[in-house]
């Protein structure tokens, strides 16, 4: 294992050997799809530059990425913590679209105090003075959603 650190380049058998008599496989997951930590990347720059649809429309990207995909792309798109945006509705929003996918089995970051903002809340209503459609976002979120403090409706993560 050291010679292989040392040299710093190694090849998919040696990796696996190394792994083997830790009872661990190394597997590789094709994708195109960019991992839930680049895609934080990317809403914090959007953040940065122009705080409008962008940032919104990359959350929209993540979550179709982590809800249609295979549950093994899903995991690999989602098993290293993403970096924090900038906006905690952002961040919370990350954790509760992978906990919607995963439930308990989500990765542990999911599940950080800094992935919430209950008590805040953050509604996401296209017409914001609209109290009707806000009841109907609220009854129709998801559970994991609502735990993060997010409120979407169930509707919308189909058409994300």
């Amino acid at each position: 294992m050291r010679r292989a650190e040392n040299v710093g380049e190694t090849n998919v058998s040696t990796v696996d050997r190394l792994l083997r008599p830790l009872e661990q496989r190394l597997t590789a997951v094709p994708t195109d799809r960019p991992t839930a930590a680049e895609r934080a990347l990317e809403i914090a720059q959007e953040l940065r530059e122009d705080p409008g649809w962008a940032p919104i429309k990359t959350l929209g990207q993540l979550t179709n990425d982590v809800l249609s995909t295979s549950r093994t792309v899903a995991t690999t798109l989602t098993a290293s913590e993403p970096p924090p945006v900038g906006d905690r509705r952002y961040d919370a929003y990350i954790a509760a679209v992978v906990e919607h996918r995963f439930g308990q089995d989500a990765p542990g970051w999911v599940f950080t105090p800094s992935r919430y903002i209950t008590p805040d809340e953050w509604v996401l209503n296209p017409a914001p003075d609209n109290p009707e459609l806000e009841a109907i976002i609220r009854a129709e979120t998801p559970a994991a959603f609502a735990r993060h403090g997010i409120y979407i409706s169930s509707a919308d993560l189909e058409s994300a």
